[in-house]
């Protein structure tokens, strides 16, 4: 992360992306606050990525109006997936 910039202003200031996702270091010897840190360091990193996201789908969005193309249908009436832990499988089920 060294030299990265969070790129989004904060206050209207650039701030590096190590003091966004981690704001002070903590102790050492504190495993209790270690590991808070690291809780809300992979919180701001999940947040990122979903602004990060969400703007990329926008601005392709933006894109393909530019283009003329139509939009897509709302994707609400899809199917849901998630992974069958009881059978230990990497196969997906559809929820219904």
């Amino acid at each position: 992360m060294a030299g990265a910039v969070y790129p989004y202003s904060v206050d209207g200031c650039a701030v590096p992306l190590n003091r966004y996702v981690i704001n002070a270091l903590p102790p050492k010897d504190e495993i209790g606050v270690i590991a808070s840190v690291a809780m809300s360091a992979v919180d701001a990193y999940f947040g990122l990525y979903m602004r990060l996201m969400s703007d990329l789908a926008h601005r392709a969005e933006l894109m393909e109006t530019e283009l003329g193309l139509p939009l897509l249908d709302d994707p609400t009436g899809a199917p849901v997936s998630e992974s069958n832990t009881a059978t230990d499988s990497d196969e997906l089920i559809e929820i219904e």
